[in-house]
């Protein structure tokens, strides 16, 4: 008992974001993605949250860089859930270490393990585009983007098709 009204008194969070990872959007911005795994329905994990999560800060860096750390407050989530952040600003060719801290209003949590990443280079042969088609069953189409090129179908799919995978120039 003495024990838990210690740990309440505390407020700040006691466990580190986890599962933290960097997938590219494109050369210059990364979605950061982590789970705070606690369940918030949990009497157990309520006390073990040390007060009420307020939000995360995502922090991502370069040590090899004079490029100051781009810090973003996130707010996004449920507890137990998968949370994500869209961090810019990235230069290619830079490597980065992602980490993730959850705070209440009394103070910043422990941070997760830091996720490494390489932006890759402009010329990177990692970057592909993918071209697929599909097919629909009980198909309707609006083509009112049709000035964009593109066709939306609604429908049930049925199929899709991987048409050609080529390097972007």
């Amino acid at each position: 008992m003495w024990s838990l009204l210690i740990l309440l008194s505390i407020l700040v969070p006691l466990v580190a974001p986890i599962n933290v990872s960097a997938h590219m959007i494109n050369q210059t911005a990364a979605n950061i993605s982590w789970i705070y795994p606690l369940d918030s329905n949990n009497p157990d994990d309520i006390a073990l949250l040390g007060g009420m999560i307020k939000g995360f800060y995502v922090i991502v860096f370069a040590p090899d860089s004079i490029q100051p750390p781009i810090v973003h407050r996130n707010y996004q989530g449920t507890i137990g859930t998968q949370y994500w952040d869209i961090v810019g600003n990235l230069i290619p060719g830079t490597t980065y270490h992602a980490q993730v801290k959850a705070f209440t209003k009394k103070g910043d949590g422990k941070p997760s393990v830091a996720y490494i990443f390489t932006v890759p280079k402009e010329d990177s042969p990692a970057m592909y585009n993918v071209r697929v088609s599909a097919e629909f069953s009980n198909t309707n189409i609006n083509d009112a983007s049709s000035v964009l090129g593109t066709t939306r179908r609604e429908g049930d799919l049925s199929e899709i098709h991987v048409a050609d995978i080529y390097r972007r120039k």
